[in-house]
């Protein structure tokens, strides 16, 4: 399926990776089913549980595969603390963040999010 329109967060910082959320309008409706089904977001005041566990999805692969997937993957993981998050990856370029959500696995390599 294309897609007809993308609305790209307006607070997004591409070096921070900040707010790295979009909206996807497609040019055709979807029809659910076992592959294809809707997701539920959080409520604004929701507060994210720690250890509860959620999907994750995206084209990004191993840092060893220096390229993007063509096939979405998918994947459950726990969510973890911001900061259990911050002290697994104070390594990085970009910072984590207090409006970012960070799930998986990060001592398994790929299985984070």
């Amino acid at each position: 399926k294309s897609v007809k329109q993308y609305i790209i967060h307006p607070s997004f910082n591409q070096t921070a990776l900040d707010s790295d959320i979009a909206l996807l309008q497609l040019a055709e409706p979807l029809e659910f089913n076992h592959h294809v089904c809707p997701v539920c977001l959080p409520a604004e005041e929701e507060e994210v549980q720690p250890s509860r566990i959620c999907l994750v999805t995206g084209w990004g692969g191993h840092e060893a595969d220096k390229e993007k997937r063509t096939k979405l993957q998918q994947l459950e993981v726990p969510i973890l603390t911001l900061d259990r998050c911050q002290r697994y990856y104070i390594n990085l370029p970009s910072k984590v963040t207090q409006r970012m959500i960070c799930a998986g696995f990060p001592l398994e390599e790929g299985k984070d999010s």
